[in-house]
């Protein structure tokens, strides 16, 4: 996903040390368990054989390909393929719009929200 960081959260509580993924690369929304984030760079493979790289779980970024119209504050889920949506049945909630997006096109700005959802 074209995943645009616009600001990450800048606090060491909200960034975490996490297995991810090899194919992750720098910028792609994760979901492992209760952690949603974004990576910070591409996976590193540690002396266990796993990779890893730094995620943050409260950065705000932008979506440009989410093919929805979002109202501002609306929850924003994520698909198991990593794509965005504003259906909740089957898929995780990630964080929350701060900016309207009125039609199927534009950027879509999401602001995590780190924690347990149910």
């Amino acid at each position: 996903m074209a995943n645009k960081i616009v600001k990450d959260s800048g606090l060491n509580i909200f960034v975490k040390q996490v297995e991810v993924p090899e194919s992750a690369k720098t910028g792609t929304l994760v979901v492992v368990g209760a952690i949603r984030g974004l990576t910070g760079y591409d996976p590193v493979k540690g002396m266990d054989g796993k990779f890893y790289c730094t995620v943050d779980t409260a950065a705000y970024f932008r979506q440009d390909n989410v093919a929805e119209a979002f109202t501002v504050g609306q929850t924003v889920y994520a698909k198991t393929d990593g794509t965005l949506t504003a259906t909740a049945t089957g898929n995780t909630a990630i964080g929350y719009t701060d900016r309207a997006k009125s039609a199927a096109a534009g950027k879509l700005f999401v602001q995590l929200t780190p924690g347990v959802t149910a």
